[in-house]
């Protein structure tokens, strides 16, 4: 890290800086809270080493800013870049902020109100926009997937003593594998267009709120892409409402955030469907938490597995439940 700070010292024109802290939210990310003469800023490091793609971040945050909304923008270096490069890692510079960051299991009514507009006036802003030229919603391929199931599960058999973790991986491959062997292994791909441009990871730990419990800032585009807009909606739900628990007043959250979002941009019941069922195939054929715990060596997804498999065996028997629920939500 001194290195960095020698770096942005440099690059910025920055003296006196000093690492504070390590920002909690986000496990798997590595951003830092810095500080020079009583002045704090923000440090991003991009999980992205693609150049063009750090690019086009920038560049679609500048768009939603000029649109008006409150996207806390990168600080330029002197020769007005905004990020810079360190040991092959890319990090960018940002004002701090302060703010209000209101975890989901707190989140008021009104502030699921707030975030379901607030989700609908930035896909009315990205819609039909792809003057950036990003990558569209990819397709679910489950082709390998057996394989892939197979592979793990060697690499499980290998070990002498299973770890809770291991005995819950090995649970969660078997209840994929017995709904791909049901739904069958191939390519699964958006039946309508990504015609959006989306923020791509909205949730409430990348926005923050005011006393009145508004929006007031948005960060964290990392994920941008262009995409079907009702994929985006059903993924923040789930994410803000649900969060591990399906009774009645996830459910209530949840109609309150769609409502709230179809009001200012209606959505029709075939958008919604096919966004609820294409989520349901992502899960079925995920490789992502189990795929870089088992084959790649890094451990920090797995924080996320037990509700990740608790979320797939409630989707595996109540997903028609979940859609009409929904669906009902927007008659």
């Amino acid at each position: 890290m001194d290195q960095v700070l020698k770096i942005i010292s440099e690059l910025y024109s920055i003296e006196n800086l000093k690492l504070l802290h390590r920002v909690e939210e986000g496990v798997l990310s590595n951003n830092y809270i810095l500080e020079a003469d009583g002045q704090k800023y923000f440090l991003k490091h991009h999980r992205s080493n693609i150049v063009h793609k750090i690019g086009q971040i920038h560049q679609v945050e500048k768009y939603f800013s000029q649109q008006g909304f409150p996207v806390i923008l990168a600080l330029p270096t002197k020769d007005n870049k905004l990020y810079f490069t360190s040991e092959d890692q890319y990090y960018s510079l940002l004002p701090f902020t302060p703010g209000k960051l209101v975890k989901r299991e707190s989140l008021s009514g009104n502030q699921i109100k707030a975030m379901g507009e607030f989700l609908a006036k930035l896909h009315l802003a990205g819609k039909n926009h792809d003057e950036f030229k990003l990558e569209a919603l990819k397709s679910v391929n489950g082709e390998n997937f057996s394989q892939f199931v197979t592979d793990i599960q060697s690499k499980l058999k290998e070990k002498p003593n299973l770890t809770p973790v291991d005995i819950m991986a090995a649970e969660h491959l078997e209840l994929q594998k017995q709904l791909a062997d049901k739904i069958g292994y191939k390519i699964f791909s958006p039946q309508l267009p990504s015609d959006h441009l989306v923020h791509g990871d909205y949730h409430d730990y990348n926005l923050f709120f005011d006393e009145f419990d508004q929006i007031t800032a948005l960060f964290d585009f990392e994920k941008t892409e262009m995409s079907l807009r009702t994929f985006e909606l059903i993924r923040a739900l789930e994410i803000v409402c649900f969060h591990g628990s399906f009774k009645q007043n996830n459910f209530a959250n949840a109609q309150v955030f769609l409502q709230a979002y179809h009001s200012l941009y209606p959505v029709v019941p075939e958008e919604l469907e096919e966004a609820i069922n294409f989520s349901y195939l992502g899960r079925v054929f995920s490789t992502w938490i189990t795929g870089d715990v088992y084959l790649k060596g890094n451990s920090r997804p797995a924080v996320y597995l037990h509700e990740t498999h608790f979320n797939l065996k409630y989707f595996s028997s109540h997903l028609d439940y979940f859609k009409s629920q929904l669906l009902s939500y927007i008659k």
